[in-house]
């Protein structure tokens, strides 16, 4: 029997039984257990991951493969970002883009053995479309996360504040190679905080590519497909860039998924 309190996530048996205030889901738990969850801005827990291939409540039957592949609320309002990012903006990305790649998953995952595993474990485990579509329903989750109303700015004092400052030289340094990074990725994909081999460092990767695929312990991302700010910021990826610095981080997001890595 497995007992919690609302906002915590308790492991057992390689399931995670996720307590959000009065709601009780159950999913697969990743391997080594880190990234399972996302805490959203409350603090209670966001399932990045397809919940377990059972209906929610109960564990699946052996040899059943059946989902309930749900894509996780945005944490705020679709007004809560503006003017970095609009409603409109969060109409298209949101609703149409995110959730059209857990459509397209949910279509190629049906009925097969694949549709009990975890989300990370469907990335890790796969390539083509397939692999294309559950890592952009995971990153999509990822940088909805890593945003907030009135974010953004200097991390308050803490361990996330001193990693930036260890391995940047401070904000201002991490901010000017955040937007060298983003600039710099052609095309489509996103720019990533990772955490490996015990320093911080900046990626960019192509597509729907993440870090879930290498040793890095994701810590924060932002999305600069075309989509992600066109709307708002027509053709200038830099200003979209540096407004997400200076107006929309989520340090409290950093410092948790940091604390994973302890």
């Amino acid at each position: 029997m497995v007992t919690g309190r609302s906002g915590q996530a308790v492991a057992t048996g390689g399931w995670t039984v996720a307590y959000d205030d009065a709601a009780v889901d159950i999913g697969r738990i990743q391997p080594q257990g880190k990234l399972a969850d996302v805490v959203s801005n409350s603090g209670h827990v966001r399932e990045t991951s397809i919940r377990g291939g059972a209906s929610k409540g109960r564990l699946p039957l052996k040899g059943e493969h059946r989902m309930d592949f749900e894509v996780a609320p945005l944490p705020y309002d679709k007004d809560a970002l503006a003017p970095v990012m609009s409603r409109e903006t969060l109409e298209f990305h949101y609703e149409k883009h995110h959730k059209g790649y857990m459509t397209n998953l949910k279509g190629l995952l049906e009925g097969k053995p694949e549709a009990s595993k975890s989300l990370v474990d469907v990335i890790r485990s796969s390539s083509g479309g397939v692999f294309n579509n559950a890592a952009q329903v995971y990153n999509h989750t990822f940088f909805w996360d890593g945003m907030k109303p009135g974010g953004g700015g200097e991390p308050p004092a803490g361990n996330v504040k001193e990693l930036i400052g260890r391995d940047f030289g401070g904000f201002s340094a991490f901010r000017e190679a955040w937007v060298k990074a983003g600039m710099g990725r052609f095309g489509s994909g996103y720019v990533w905080l990772v955490y490996e081999a015990g320093k911080a460092k900046i990626i960019d990767t192509p597509n729907a590519e993440t870090p879930l695929v290498t040793p890095g312990v994701p810590l924060l991302t932002t999305d600069v497909w075309e989509h992600a700010y066109y709307i708002d910021h027509r053709n200038l990826r830099k200003a979209f860039l540096e407004a997400f610095c200076d107006k929309l981080v989520n340090w409290e997001f950093v410092a948790k998924n940091l604390q994973q890595t302890r």
